[in-house]
């Protein structure tokens, strides 16, 4: 939607153009004032005066005449000239908000007034106050930046400093006085004073008493005398004279005068406004980065066809796929890496599947492989929901819980990891009795940990060194044993042999080929409590089962059709395998990228609450299906170009309904961004979460309605950083009023443009 410009409630005109008119008025009124100043100086208006103070004491004062007509010029451009700079800063911050802003709300520009601040507090309360609430981030800190307690601040080059002192002066100037004087003065200054004292026996001397604000009269030394009487001594005040205002900061040295702060201050307010007009006037062509230029990557897809024909495995290979029941099979190689093969129609393909992560050779080698786990979780999942091992200290003994625990929601994993090198003349069946052995004993310290978990809340240190309260009874477990082995033996697991909690026993290289396919905590944990159901598994096939269900997902979703409730809701329907055949990120590594910035900026964002709030609602985005991550990326990447050089606010949305209709993840993105456009989508939020609740009655029942709505917002500023990202999360009813009902509606479902 595109905006005009618009006006405040006194008619002034919010425009770049009336900003450069004030500055205009601004520099006119200066020159008047230095020529009330020449006329001035013309007139011999200084004069130097004798005063006893006592027979032989007195002092020296210097005096200026200012004739009537020439003071009240000269006091009146001094006032237009500081009025006419601040409209040129308040009517540029206005002419932003208006090209930022002004499709949702008109700038008032009582709110856009240039804020000149002594610290920091200040500042923030202003902010808080709904102050430049429509103006981007980056201009608000353009405007933090220069202000007066930042340029005067020790550290700060003396060009800022002068600016500084100028900008301190000027909103003196703005603000109403409580003292009656003129705003014109002179600054006396350098005093030299000479003495002239007859008969050459008498003697004079003096103190100088200073530099000073001369209104009318001004002492500028003191003197006592000898041999003469203080009403007859003459002097000359050898005093220099220059133009300033009478408000403080007061000069600081010789130069420190009125037209050398008023050029400063011209010159800034002419930077500042081109600075603003140029941060939202970017021409097309610019150079400005587009963002769908991240091109998709389709080279290297993980999926290729084998040759059969030329193969010396072929006839192994049909065998092995025919007695398949769903076409796949595993080949396993001399050097010990694992090619997964499926058939399809009378065509193979052939994935291999990497080895695991390297250990660290520098470090003990269960050490080692406990740290690797992690690392891949951390890696191609979140950070956030991988924790590192808990030390409780009973006595003098020291106990670990977990080598990792994992959690993503309502589910955790509690992983143990047991590193196996075998001698090479250790017997298969021998081999075989020890990696069990293992086993048993991670299962039972897994168990272990999860008892220890659910006893109390625990705080828990994640691999971002963040510290979460983790209730251990609130969440849904499963037992995960993984051996790090060179070469692991055949061995069939049977879950029914250790205890009663949920089991899956994995290879290191299974446990990495799970993430890197997967690419979602939330995807990993919810497909090993998927498998953990089965009851036996062969150690080390893990990518086969894992392709096994992935077909059988593929045909469930081609032949079911969505939920009968969702055609009443506008929101995109997904149909798409739980576990897709290919790696998350493989047709579109750009678009994936994408959403794992989205998880990663909601990660790091300092935020109001709390970290367990954090991890909920990264939980829930970790919900949206792998799948179809990469293609969302790609589109919110086309909308962020969309809106480039379109003037207004244009919002582009994108709705989805999961787990059965219990949580709605929207995705927007619009051209401009302010607290303003924060505090509209917010609403956006509120009013597309009323309505999906009033849905929610024909989906599933149990758990409240949620929504968490997520907004991408270019950065033109130049940062490394290519958006903002901004999260409002809602749970339940929100009760709303029919009035505001019908204001949330009057904002979005009528006067603004957007796509959903």
């Amino acid at each position: 939607m595109a905006a005009k410009n618009g006006t405040s409630s006194a008619g002034d005109e919010l425009t770049f153009h009336a900003a450069r008119a004030q500055i205009t008025a601004a520099r006119s009124a200066r020159t008047e004032l230095s020529r009330c100043w020449s006329e001035l100086c013309d007139q011999s208006p200084f004069e130097g005066r004798v005063v006893a103070t006592g027979d032989d004491s007195g002092r020296l004062d210097v005096a200026v005449t200012w004739p009537t007509g020439l003071a009240r010029r000269a006091d009146a451009a001094a006032v237009k000239f500081a009025s006419a700079i601040c409209s040129s800063l308040d009517i540029g911050l206005a002419a932003v908000a208006t090209a930022v802003s002004g499709a949702i709300e008109r700038p008032m520009l009582d709110d856009y007034r240039f804020p000149i601040c002594q610290d920091e507090a200040e500042f923030t309360e202003l902010l808080e106050q709904r102050h430049l609430r429509g103006l981007r981030p980056d201009h608000i800190q353009v405007v933090r930046s220069v202000q007066p307690y930042v340029l005067c601040a020790p550290e700060a080059p003396s060009s800022a400093n002068n600016l500084g002192v100028a900008l301190q002066q000027l909103a003196n100037m703005r603000r109403p006085s409580t003292v009656s004087r003129r705003p014109v003065a002179v600054w006396a200054h350098s005093a030299t004073p000479l003495f002239d004292a007859s008969p050459p026996s008498a003697e004079v001397t003096h103190t100088v008493t200073g530099d000073g604000l001369l209104e009318s009269t001004l002492t500028v030394a003191t003197f006592t005398s000898v041999g003469i009487a203080a009403g007859d001594v003459g002097a000359n005040p050898m005093t220099a004279f220059d133009l300033v205002l009478s408000v403080p900061p007061l000069p600081r040295h010789p130069d420190d005068n009125h037209p050398r702060r008023s050029a400063h201050l011209l010159a800034f307010a002419d930077q500042f406004v081109e600075a603003l007009e140029r941060s939202v006037s970017i021409p097309s062509g610019s150079g400005q980065l587009a963002f769908g230029s991240l091109a998709p990557i389709l080279d290297g897809a993980p999926w290729s066809e084998v040759a059969r024909e030329s193969s010396e495995t072929s006839a192994e290979i049909d065998q092995a796929l025919s007695e398949s029941d769903l076409g796949i099979a595993t080949q396993y190689h001399a050097d010990g890496g694992i090619t997964v093969l499926l058939r399809v129609g009378e065509t193979t393909y052939r994935r291999p599947i990497p080895p695991a992560i390297p250990l660290d050779p520098d470090d003990d080698k269960g050490t080692a492989a406990e740290a690797a786990t992690r690392h891949a979780a951390s890696l191609w999942g979140l950070p956030d929901f991988v924790y590192r091992p808990l030390i409780v200290k009973k006595g003098a003994s020291r106990r670990e819980v977990g080598d990792c625990t994992v959690v993503a929601g309502p589910r955790a994993l509690a992983v143990q990891v047991k590193h196996r090198t075998p001698e090479a003349q250790t017997p298969l069946d021998v081999e075989v009795g020890r990696v069990i052995s293992r086993i048993r004993k991670a299962a039972s310290q897994a168990s272990g940990s999860i008892r220890s978990l659910r006893a109390t809340p625990t705080d828990l240190i994640n691999d971002r060194g963040r510290t979460t309260r983790i209730d251990g009874g609130a969440v849904e477990w499963c037992r995960v044993v993984i051996i790090d082995h060179p070469d692991p033996p055949d061995v069939v697991v049977d879950r029914n042999k250790h205890d009663a909690d949920p089991i899956v026993i994995l290879t290191r290289r299974d446990w990495d080929f799970l993430f890197d396919q997967l690419r979602s905590t939330t995807a990993v944990v919810d497909y090993l409590f998927r498998v953990s159901v089965e009851e036996t598994h062969t150690l080390g096939e893990e990518p086969a089962r894992y392709f096994e269900l992935a077909r059988a997902d593929r045909e469930t979703s081609e032949s079911e059709g969505p939920a009968e409730w969702t055609q009443a809701v506008e929101t995109e329907t997904i149909s798409a395998p739980i576990l897709p055949t290919a790696p998350a990120s493989s047709s579109d590594e750009g678009g994936a990228t994408v959403y794992r910035l989205i998880l990663e900026d909601v990660a790091t964002t300092q935020i109001e609450a709390t970290e367990s709030d954090r991890m909920m609602l990264l939980s829930l985005l970790d919900r949206y299906p792998i799948s179809e991550r990469a293609g969302l990326g790609r589109l919110l990447l086309t909308h962020l170009d969309d809106g480039h050089g379109v003037e207004g606010a244009m919002w582009q949305f994108r709705r989805t309904t999961l787990d059965e209709g219990t949580l709605q993840l929207a995705f927007g993105v619009c051209n401009s961004f302010s607290n303003l456009h924060q505090q509209v989508f917010s609403r956006w939020a509120m009013l597309r979460h009323h309505d999906f609740c009033g849905l929610y009655p024909r989906a599933a029942g149990g758990a409240a309605p949620r929504t968490v709505a997520v907004l991408l917002t270019p950065r033109l500023n130049g940062s490394a950083r290519l958006w903002d990202t901004t999260t409002v999360t809602i749970v339940g009813e929100l009760g709303l009023t029919v009035d505001e009902l019908r204001s949330l509606r009057d904002m979005w479902d009528s006067n603004h443009a957007r796509r959903e």
